[in-house]
């Protein structure tokens, strides 16, 4: 009797595990910083709320060889728009400095495997001085 209610009670969970898992959407991918793999930093997928996307804010950090992967951090992202903020920080310290950039990203159902950020810093603009003339003029 009592191998029964094991059996039965194992036949109804094994379903509701298998969904469960099915339910996981996965988002993993890698961040450079000016071509080399960023070694410290992390990714942060927040809803676009303004495209009707929900869900919560997912949050990875990047492994030294610049990838993350919600899958090995037990997350999951719910399918829709997302606003992508990368974090990369470009040297130990104190009060290291940091470099973020913003994207934009859609997550299908099943998730995406291949995302790819590159964070490159900005170049200053090149002024003009008083007389409109370049500054490296």
């Amino acid at each position: 009797m009592l191998r029964r209610v094991r059996i039965g009670l194992v036949a109804a969970l094994v379903p509701l595990a298998l969904a469960g898992c099915g339910a996981r959407n996965p988002v993993a991918g890698r961040v450079t910083y000016e071509g080399n793999p960023a070694q410290w930093g992390y990714v942060q997928f927040t809803p676009d709320l303004d495209k009707g996307s929900d869900g919560p804010t997912v949050t990875l950090k990047l492994s030294e060889d610049g990838r993350f992967s919600s899958a090995q951090e037990g997350k999951s992202v719910v399918p829709g728009e997302y606003k992508v903020a990368v974090t990369v920080v470009t040297a130990a310290g104190p009060q290291p400095p940091k470099v973020e950039r913003q994207f934009q990203v859609t997550v299908p159902p099943g998730g995406l495997a291949d995302l790819s950020f590159d964070i490159t810093k900005k170049r200053p603009a090149k002024g003009k001085d008083e007389k409109g003339k370049d500054e490296d003029d």
